[in-house]
């Protein structure tokens, strides 16, 4: 029996616990068989922003009160977002859906008068 796919149900690529697919490095157990050096803590209602690498890869960013930041790699498949950004458009194109920014923002809202 083949383990239950996420992808499958929710048409996300997840795989489940333990599957090939779900291996992180920082998961593997150390040499000393201490797994739990780094402690997990609940983020629920934590607030960040989704932000996009110059190789294409997403991560996670918090920023703190005197502005420093914390970079987080997102190894969860599928992670619940919501859109909060005021400046956060969707776009359609010959059956595609993109998510950009305002056509103000974009440069390309016509100018009226």
């Amino acid at each position: 029996m083949q383990p239950k796919n996420r992808m499958r149900e929710n048409r996300t690529s997840g795989s489940v616990r333990g599957a090939l697919g779900n291996q992180r490095s920082y998961r593997k157990m150390p040499e000393n068989g201490n797994l739990y050096k780094m402690m997990p803590k609940k983020i629920q209602n934590l607030r960040g922003f989704l932000c996009k690498s110059f190789e294409d890869n997403f991560f996670f960013r918090t920023y703190k009160e005197d502005g420093s930041f914390v970079d987080y790699e997102i190894c969860h498949s599928d992670l619940e977002i919501q859109i909060l950004d005021k400046d956060a458009y969707i776009y359609t194109r010959d059956g595609k859906s993109y998510i950009d920014y305002s056509p103000k923002t974009l440069g390309t809202e016509k100018e009226i008068g």
